[in-house]
């Protein structure tokens, strides 16, 4: 998520994106489950994957990006090899005359970005994706 688990909690319950019977209820199917609180609250449809994405980038102070939102062209995608972007989960999506924007939960891995910034000459700016919609972009590299 690019946040620490005990973050997530404390900004879910400072927005109210949730009630506090959701939560617990979330909480307890995420245990159960042994999956994350993240993916409870999606799966349950407490909240949705865009509502998170959006909160989890306003905390850390970056742009938010929905990637199956977003035409990405084939050249623009390939800028980041296959085995970079699963690892690092990073995805580029656009690039103009001076940017380089890539998608990412992993906000701070500034040797990445700066072996992008070098690769192609242009400044990196980054965007905050969910891990789901990273996981369904990144589909893209098996076709």
């Amino acid at each position: 998520l690019g946040i620490t688990d005990e973050q997530f909690l404390q900004l879910i319950q400072s927005a109210q994106l949730v009630t506090p019977e959701q939560l617990q209820d979330a909480a307890n199917f995420a245990a159960q489950s042994q999956i994350s609180l993240y993916e409870a609250l999606v799966d349950k449809e407490y909240a949705t994957d865009e509502n998170i994405g959006l909160l989890i980038a306003n905390a850390l102070q970056v742009p938010f990006v929905q990637l199956v939102r977003t035409v990405i062209p084939e050249e623009v995608f390939r800028a980041v090899p296959e085995e970079v972007a699963h690892q690092y989960w990073t995805v580029v999506f656009a690039r103009d005359a001076q940017n380089l924007h890539i998608a990412t939960t992993i906000i701070n891995n500034q040797t990445l970005f700066e072996l992008l910034a070098k690769k192609t000459g242009l400044s990196v700016v980054v965007h905050y994706a969910t891990p789901n919609d990273l996981e369904n972009t990144l589909i893209i590299y098996r076709k």
